[in-house]
């Protein structure tokens, strides 16, 4: 995904897959999301989620996801949600407070990602009162 202006107030744009539940599904290797806006989501913006039973880290199912020269205009959302993926980059975005920095602070961390090793979050400038925790298991 390149360039492109998202605003909505549903659910994020899932990468997620069932190899688990389907036979003709099968892992996501170099995905980029470069150089979009996205305004206003209600849940995860980037949200990937493989459907395998068991998570081992050592054996991710998705590798290799960059998410790079992006702006973000989040309210109290997770900005990357992501389980099982290998090599994830994060890195050059933008992520603003969409009430303002100046408003109450948002409790919600920007990343959750379970099961995910060589994980690199760099480079990205937050607006104050944004939570910038990053969730791991």
């Amino acid at each position: 995904m390149n360039g492109a202006q998202i605003t909505w107030l549903g659910e994020s744009s899932p990468a997620t897959g069932q190899p688990y539940q389907w036979y003709e599904s099968g892992p996501v290797t170099d995905l980029t999301i470069r150089g979009n806006t996205f305004t206003r989501p209600s849940g995860p913006v980037v949200f990937v989620e493989p459907t395998n039973q068991v998570v081992a880290p050592a054996h991710p199912v998705r590798r290799d996801v960059k998410v790079e020269r992006n702006a973000f205009d989040v309210g109290d959302v997770t900005v990357v949600d992501a389980e099982s993926v290998g090599g994830l980059a994060f890195s050059g975005n933008t992520v603003r407070h969409l009430d303002g920095p100046d408003r109450p602070p948002y409790p919600s961390p920007l990343f959750v990602l379970h099961g995910s090793p060589g994980i690199r979050i760099a480079h990205n400038p937050y607006d104050k009162g944004l939570n910038t925790s990053v969730v791991t298991d």
